[in-house]
């Protein structure tokens, strides 16, 4: 379909849950991806408000972690 080139700012592993924060090379628009295992490929899944939106992930990240241990 698309081919949109990425560069990947961070990566966030939660689980088995693969997120990783990228930045459009284009236009510089950021975007969360997440990754699929059952397609075998990265699908965008936040395009707006994305700063916040990752903010929240990584704190969701930090709770999960803290509990485990």
């Amino acid at each position: 379909m698309f081919n949109i080139e990425y560069d990947i700012l961070e990566e966030l592993n939660i689980g088995d849950t693969q997120l990783r924060l990228v930045q459009n090379i284009g236009n510089k628009k950021k975007a969360i991806q997440l990754y699929s295992s059952l397609s075998s490929q990265w699908n965008v899944t936040h395009r707006y408000d994305v700063e916040n939106q990752w903010q929240t992930w990584k704190k969701t990240a930090e709770n999960i972690a803290r509990r485990k241990t």
